[in-house]
């Protein structure tokens, strides 16, 4: 494939939705995924980030589209998402990591639990409220 200079209306519109598809899979809204950083009122960027859509697009993508299709796909995507700066996507592992690193008790979140039956706390609440 070579690089597109100029796709066509139809065909810019099929690369921007395939674009827009394969970005959704790979970046994240930093609010959603990344805990929060008391100290400066930002984000843990554990997930790798911050990214801005059009980089990221440019560093996956630069050899087949333009620069400037990327940059105007990634504007579009800040502008339909309201989220101009990006994090990866989740992974569990990455969590677990970030996590112990802050005390956290890993293996008491992931410890198995006794399944209550479906009336027990129901009944606990008839006797206590």
């Amino acid at each position: 494939m070579t690089k597109t200079e100029m796709p066509w209306r139809g065909e810019e519109e099929e690369a921007y939705q395939m674009l827009a598809q394969w970005f959704r899979r790979h970046a994240d809204d930093p609010a959603r995924v990344c805990p929060p950083n008391a100290q400066d009122g930002g984000y843990h960027w554990i997930y790798g980030g911050p990214y801005r859509a059009e980089a990221l697009l440019v560093t996956t993508w630069g050899t087949i589209f333009t620069a400037a299709f990327l940059a105007r796909v990634g504007t579009r995507i800040a502008a339909a998402t309201g989220c101009d700066v990006w994090s990866g996507q989740v992974d569990l592992l990455t969590l677990i990591d970030w996590g112990k690193t802050q005390g956290w008790d890993v293996d008491a979140l992931f410890a198995p639990r006794e399944p209550q039956e479906h009336g027990e706390d129901l009944e606990e609440t008839r006797h206590h409220g």
